[in-house]
C-alpha cells in the first residue's frame, strides 16, 4: 500500500533508537478548512509555484501519491512536526534552523505550491538566501518525483505538465492577486518556468521581464549550486566560489542534428547535445574553479565501446575535442556519464 501511495508512513524519532511512527491515508480525505485556499504568501516570500498538466486535468490518483511522497521526504529529513492533510490540500512544516511552511492546492487542472517562512526574526539576508535555497529544493524535489511517477507508475507514463508562476503584469492589469488567485483556473495567465528563461508576457509591450523570486534555479553565486533538469537528463554542479558574482546560467538542449561533430565509422551520439553559457555575456563562457556535468545516454549495454564526452571550439569550423577525465555512472539501471572539467 505505501508503494502506491495509498498510505504514508511519517517518523519521529523519539529517542537514540526509538521512532514513533504515523501512518497517513491520502486518498481518504473528505474536508478541507474554508482558509486553505486563502493562504498567500507574504512579500518576501517566493511566488506560488503552479504545477500546470496541460491536457486539462490532473491524473487520477496523482495528487494523493504526491502527498505521500512529500511525507516520506519530510520524515526521511528527520522533521518533527506531524503534516496537516486535507481533501485536495496539504500543509507540511519543513526547514530546521529557519521553518517553513509549504502549502500544497489541488484544482481541476492545477497544483498550487506556496512556501512561506515561519520566523521573521533573523536577519533579511539570511532569510533570503534560506528561503532561495529552500524554494530550490523544493522544485528539485517536484521535478524529480514527477520524473520517478512517469518511470515507475504505468498510469502515470504520458504526464504533460508544466512549472509555471502566475504572469504578474496580468494581475496587475486585471486586478489583485487575490482575486485572481481565487477566480477559476482559465482565466489565469501562466508563464512556464525554465532555469536561465527570461519570462516575457505577450500582453505587455514593454521590454520588462515576469520576475520569480525564490524558484529561479539558474543562478549561480559564491556558495556554488548543484541544478537537476530532469527532463532532459542533465545535471551541473558549481561549486563555491566558482564565480566572481552572481552569473545567470542559461542551457539549452539543441534539436538533433542542428550541429554534431563528424563521426566516424561506427561512431554514433548517443546523447544530448548542450549548450550552457551565461544570460548576460556573449562568447565563452569562464569559471574559477573546475563544474561537473552529467549526461544522460542509451548507451548503457553497448559492449566493446568507448564513450567520451566532446565540446565545440569552433563554431565557424565545427571542430569538437574529447573531453578528459569521463567516467561512467552507472545508477539505478540508468547509466550515466559524468565528467569534470574547466568551462
Amino acid at each position: 500500500m505505501e508503494l502506491y501511495g495509498l498510505i504514508a508512513k511519517f517518523s519521529i524519532a523519539t529517542g537514540e533508537n526509538g521512532a514513533e511512527q504515523k501512518y497517513f491515508v491520502p486518498t481518504q480525505l473528505r474536508s478541507s478548512p474554508s482558509g486553505l485556499c486563502e493562504i498567500k504568501p507574504s512579500e518576501c516570500d517566493p511566488c506560488p509555484l503552479i504545477l500546470h498538466f496541460l491536457d486539462g486535468f490532473i491524473p487520477h490518483g496523482l495528487f494523493p501519491q504526491l502527498v505521500s511522497k512529500f511525507i516520506h521526504w519530510c520524515s526521511e529529513n528527520g522533521l518533527q512536526q506531524t503534516p496537516q492533510l486535507f481533501n485536495n490540500g496539504a500543509r507540511f512544516f519543513i526547514g530546521k534552523q529557519i521553518a517553513f511552511d509549504l502549502t500544497l492546492i489541488c484544482r481541476k487542472r492545477l497544483i498550487k505550491f506556496i512556501l512561506k517562512r515561519r520566523n521573521l526574526s533573523s536577519s533579511k539576508s539570511s532569510l533570503k538566501n534560506a528561503t532561495n535555497k529552500m524554494a530550490v529544493e523544493v522544485r528539485n524535489f517536484i521535478e524529480k518525483t514527477l520524473v520517478g511517477f512517469s518511470r515507475e507508475l504505468c498510469w502515470l507514463s504520458n504526464l504533460r505538465y508544466e512549472l509555471s508562476v502566475v504572469c504578474t503584469h496580468c494581475l496587475q492589469s486585471e486586478g489583485s492577486l487575490n482575486s485572481s488567485m481565487s477566480c477559476q483556473d482559465d482565466c489565469l495567465h501562466l508563464l512556464q518556468v525554465y532555469p536561465g528563461k527570461e519570462l516575457i508576457c505577450p500582453n505587455n509591450f514593454s521590454d520588462e521581464t515576469v520576475k520569480v523570486p525564490g524558484w529561479e534555479k539558474g543562478t549561480v553565486t559564491s556558495e556554488g549550486i548543484h541544478v537537476d533538469l530532469y527532463e532532459g537528463g542533465i545535471h551541473l554542479t558549481f561549486p563555491p566560489n566558482t564565480v566572481a558574482e552572481p552569473t545567470r546560467i542559461i542551457v539549452y538542449r539543441w534539436k538533433y542534428g542542428a550541429r554534431l561533430p563528424h563521426l566516424m565509422e561506427h561512431e554514433a551520439v548517443v546523447g544530448n547535445v548542450v549548450e550552457i553559457s551565461a544570460a548576460s555575456k556573449v562568447g565563452p563562457l569562464k569559471f574559477n574553479g573546475e563544474v561537473k556535468l552529467v549526461l544522460s545516454h542509451c548507451a548503457a549495454d553497448l559492449e566493446g565501446y568507448e564513450r567520451v564526452m566532446k565540446r565545440l571550439i569552433d563554431k565557424e569550423k565545427n571542430v569538437w575535442e574529447e573531453i578528459p577525465r569521463c567516467e561512467d555512472i552507472r545508477k539505478v539501471a540508468v547509466l550515466r556519464c559524468s565528467v569534470q572539467f574547466e568551462l
